[in-house]
């Protein structure tokens, strides 16, 4: 799934004509389905898939600054927060640590400022690379028991000069659904036509 071919000025261009709208386009043909998770993933034995959206790759969710993206989720079975994944963009020469927040949604679906759990991926240990997978591993003693049915928001920044950088998918998953937030206190808003490429874990 990673990528760490060196960026040409075209992708980076093209990442970053979104940054107003939080969205790059970056292909075309996109359809709507659930994309479920392939390859062999890090995971304990213990460890169960809970939610995901992984459909193919054809846009880039960018928000400057401390903005948030974040995306919903309705959780398949109960258990503890293991880890979440998702894809980065990550252009040559930029900074910041990645953080994961595991929110709470309000009743109409929306990400509420309300973190159930939080993760950081220091930036040391992300490669350079247009489509780079990361985990954000969350402690027992320190994460949230999600109960299946129940909807569930994952929201990823990366404060500082540089802002955040996903990879996404238009019309990528039915059920779910993506936000944006311009600072890491802002209310949600959601981008419509669009998911934001994850998958949550529960168990240890």
């Amino acid at each position: 799934m990673n990528d760490q071919r060196p960026i040409g000025r075209r992708q980076t261009l093209r990442a970053l004509i979104g940054t107003g709208l939080g969205l790059a386009i970056a292909g075309t043909g996109g359809h709507r389905n659930r994309g479920w998770l392939t390859g062999p993933p890090p995971v304990a034995a213990a460890e169960q898939q809970t939610g995901v959206c992984y459909a193919p790759t054809n846009a880039i969710g960018t928000r400057p600054g401390d903005g948030r993206l974040a995306e919903t989720f309705v959780a398949s079975m109960s258990g503890k927060l293991s880890r979440v994944q998702l894809d980065v963009y990550k252009p040559a020469n930029t900074t910041g640590d990645y953080l994961v927040h595991f929110l709470a949604v309000d009743a109409a679906g929306t990400p509420a400022n309300k973190v159930l759990a939080k993760a950081r991926i220091f930036d040391t240990d992300v490669p350079v690379g247009n489509s780079v997978t990361v985990n954000a591993h969350f402690r027992p003693h320190k994460t949230a028991t999600l109960k299946a049915g129940k909807r569930y928001a994952v929201a990823v920044s990366r404060p500082g000069p540089n802002g955040i950088m996903a990879n996404s998918a238009i019309n990528g998953c039915v059920n779910d659904r993506m936000f944006r937030s311009d600072t890491q206190t802002d209310h949600f808003v959601e981008i419509p036509d669009i998911d934001l490429r994850v998958a949550v874990f529960v168990g240890f």
